[in-house]
């Protein structure tokens, strides 16, 4: 039953598709409109299909054409954040990259605005760039590697384009002999992964459930309610163990060097990364823990002493080295595997002692980073390595001088804790990693007893809606817990720096593990696109106006963010009211003003205003201070000026 899962949720959502939108339609429409809502929902239905289980592999290729996308042959899809199927095109050997973002759509001023997008035979969308609607990328052309082309921008055959806004930055050559299509090997081969993958969560459950139910037996329900905090525990190792397991067993030591894309080789190169997203998905409260670097070492990374490592996007474990006192911060990705013509290149990747890597950074493979190194948020690492003691921003990375240096804390909050602190945080930060997933044991085995019960007295479908509402009561139950603990715990974020090794830090941990890893998947990610997907984050302490578009959850200091009616938060944009530099938690206030506009994947940083009707275009990023006046547009990493028109 758990391997049919995956078909049967992918032809649903085919299915739905077309009952109800049909296809999609190049054009604007009102947002909270009809047609939007419509889109809304075939939206939501795509992202609850099980395409990471498909990504990097033919079969998500399969799906998306059943949805209504033209795909040629030969195409490599390595990203699931694809949308409006009947305006996207890619031709024969096209490589789309990890996490690459061709929605074919975006809101600005209450407006759903739809094109097509095209990229030609053996074309390449590099990792994290972003294709807007009405775009077309030539035969043989490149968009690399967090680069954006913005809408209504056409690139020729056979060239490379680099940036936000991207520009062309060289010529390329013809492509190589393209592969030959996959055999019934290699795809036989992948099925039993993509299964093999499927079943391991579900193994380190079953003994879970059974020793949920056998205390359930010896003792009343509710009181058996209380062993799910040590189950709860025992699941994180026992998901660790299969993961780890399944990883050493089947992927085996990934080496470097070039694999074909369609080999056995490549399919354990896919399990290794499996391992390592499901991980990110199911265990993502182990992340930006004093634990998370003995985990990566499980998997085979090299990280040194007292090095922190957030939530991250991707790593590729075993081609990884993390100096000493270095900082990876949240949705970096790290060592992702150039794939193109059929090749899969995977190269080390080597981050030097103290060194920080920024929000949403890019390191590709091979990169090599120097000690005391600084990567700003949403910037690629320079493209040699850089000397020692330097702070770069920007894609492409350019050189920040005279970045300030916070010494405000002693070395024993930031570097060389003692070892009080050390168990202090380590206690603090079992129950960060714990207690999500309690709260989500405690769900499913209350509405289990309670349906089952209800199936014992009454008819079917009355069990199903009141099955429906309980499962509802729940979610929102223990969403309301979340934020009690938030003023409990934290109280009001204000303005401040806070050390790395302090007790603030922490709490503040536990309550975006809680969020992050229980509200978001269960609550926040269903009404997103709504009027409604605002309402935590009000009951968190932000401020929202009326009639605000949110389609992210990347908020996390909610006090410090104040976002006024009509504004549009795009898919993915980043609302950073903090940073962790030097090891220093900085935060401060930022302002989104009425009909602003923050575009699809782009990062705001505090003490920051966008103006009212202001626009800050997709994969931008708005430096610590500046201001948008009305009206204006801006885009590039850093932001620059554009227009002032609307």
């Amino acid at each position: 039953m758990v391997l049919l899962y995956v078909p049967m949720a992918c032809l649903l959502v085919v299915a739905f598709k077309w009952l109800i939108i049909g296809r999609f339609r190049a054009g604007e429409y009102p947002l909270w409109g009809f047609y939007y809502y419509r889109f809304w929902a075939v939206k939501k239905l795509v992202e609850a299909a099980p395409t990471q289980l498909l990504s990097a592999t033919p079969f998500l290729a399969l799906f998306y054409r059943l949805l209504g996308a033209n795909i040629g042959k030969g195409v490599y899809l390595g990203s699931n954040r694809l949308m409006c199927f009947d305006l996207l095109t890619l031709g024969d050997g096209a490589s789309i990259a990890r996490e690459a973002c061709l929605l074919g759509y975006r809101v600005e001023r209450d407006r759903l605005i739809i094109g097509p997008t095209h990229v030609g035979r053996d074309g390449y969308v590099g990792l994290r760039a972003i294709m807007e609607g009405n775009t077309s990328l030539g035969d043989g052309s490149e968009l690399d590697d967090l680069s954006v082309l913005p809408a209504g921008r056409q690139v020729p055959g056979g060239e490379g384009w680099l940036g936000s806004p991207a520009q062309r930055v060289r010529a390329v050559g013809p492509a190589p002999i393209r592969p030959a299509a996959p055999g019934p090997g290699y795809l036989l081969a992948q099925l039993a992964a993509i299964a093999l993958m499927l079943l391991v969560p579900t193994v380190a459950s079953l003994p879970i459930l059974g020793l949920l139910y056998e205390s359930i037996e010896r003792f009343t329900p509710e009181s058996s309610l209380l062993t799910l905090i040590p189950l709860s525990a025992l699941y994180v190792l026992l998901l660790m163990g299969t993961l780890a397991g399944t990883k050493r067993l089947v992927a085996g030591r990934q080496a470097n060097g070039t694999i074909p894309l369609y080999s056995l080789a490549y399919v354990r190169h896919w399990v290794a990364d499996a391992v390592l997203a499901q991980s990110l998905t199911l265990l993502r409260s182990l992340y930006a823990t004093i634990y998370t670097p003995y985990w990566l070492r499980m998997l085979g990374a090299n990280i040194g002493h007292r090095a922190e490592v957030s939530t991250l996007n991707h790593i590729s474990a075993e081609h990884l080295t993390v100096g000493p006192g270095s900082f990876l911060a949240d949705s970096v990705s790290v060592g992702a595997p150039r794939v193109q013509h059929g090749l899969v290149s995977i190269l080390p990747t080597l981050v030097g002692p103290r060194t920080f890597v920024g929000n949403g950074a890019v390191l590709a493979g091979g990169t090599v980073l120097g000690t005391n190194n600084l990567i700003g948020a949403l910037s690629s690492a320079p493209t040699t390595t850089p000397p020692d003691n330097t702070s770069w921003v920007g894609s492409p990375a350019f050189l920040l001088p005279n970045r300030p240096v916070s010494q405000s804390f002693a070395p024993e909050l930031t570097f060389a804790p003692p070892a009080r602190l050390v168990w202090a945080r380590s206690l603090i930060e079992l129950l960060k990693i714990v207690l999500p997933i309690t709260f989500t044991f405690v769900t499913f085995a209350v509405l289990y007893h309670y349906c089952h019960w209800h199936l014992q007295h009454y008819p079917f479908w009355s069990s199903v809606g009141v099955g429906t509402a309980a499962f509802v009561g729940l979610i929102f139950g223990f969403s309301i817990l979340t934020a009690l603990l938030k003023w409990i715990l934290i109280g009001r974020y204000r303005p401040s720096e806070k050390p790395l090794w302090s007790s603030f830090v922490w709490r503040n941990e536990l309550v975006n593990s809680l969020c992050e890893s229980y509200v978001y998947p269960f609550w926040e990610a269903p009404l997103l696109g709504t009027p409604f997907a605002t309402w935590f984050f009000q009951l968190m302490g932000s401020h929202f106006g009326r009639s605000v578009y949110m389609d992210t959850t990347e908020i996390t200091e909610f006090d410090l963010a104040w976002v006024a009616d009509h504004a549009v938060l795009n898919n993915g944009s980043t609302i950073q009211t903090h940073l962790f530099e030097d090891r220093v938690m900085k935060m401060s206030n930022l302002r989104i003003g009425r009909y602003a506009t923050v575009g699809t994947s782009s990062v705001v940083l505090y003490d920051s205003v966008i103006g009212p009707g202001a626009t800050l275009k997709s994969l931008s990023l708005l430096m610590k201070g500046e201001q948008l006046p009305a009206g204006t547009r801006w885009q590039g990493i850093p932001s620059a000026f554009i227009s002032g028109g609307h």
